[in-house]
């Protein structure tokens, strides 16, 4: 057998994932072993970059296991892997906005000089009126 072959537990251990990660993965498409000898699956260096490619996606493009298999396909995918990375980069970047956002928020609150922001600040305040009805609803008359 090939030395650069690697069975399914040491490949898992290297890359710290479950072996039923790996098993999943072949079952959508995502991997294939190498060969298999008496029913083990032994995986080679064209594999191992796989695996490190979909976890490298996976942690950083946040990507999920159906975009990264469209990407994996190439141009052969339904949409094209460009649509799929696009649409990514488009919610990575609604994200940003929301994650700047909330950093501007939870700074003021550290930053307010309130004892209780909660209660006391006005810029809270501010933002907690703008999530109201402008209108006071009806209120119901008594029989």
């Amino acid at each position: 057998m090939d030395s650069r072959l690697l069975p399914i537990g040491s490949v898992a251990r290297h890359f710290g994932l479950p072996v039923s990660t790996l098993h999943y993965w072949e079952r959508v498409g995502l991997l294939r072993p190498a060969r298999r000898v008496a029913g083990r699956r032994f995986y080679g260096p064209e594999e191992m970059r796989r695996i490190a490619l979909v976890t490298l996606w996976q942690r950083t493009g946040m990507m999920s296991l159906e975009e990264i298999g469209a990407v994996l396909e190439g141009r052969r995918g339904r949409a094209g892997w460009q649509e799929t990375v696009g649409t990514r980069i488009e919610e990575i970047d609604a994200q940003l906005r929301r994650l700047t956002a909330a950093r501007a928020y939870l700074s003021h609150m550290l930053e307010c000089p309130r004892d209780n922001p909660a209660r006391d600040c006005p810029k809270l305040h501010a933002e907690i009126d703008e999530h109201l009805p402008r209108t006071a609803p009806a209120v119901p008359e008594e029989d």
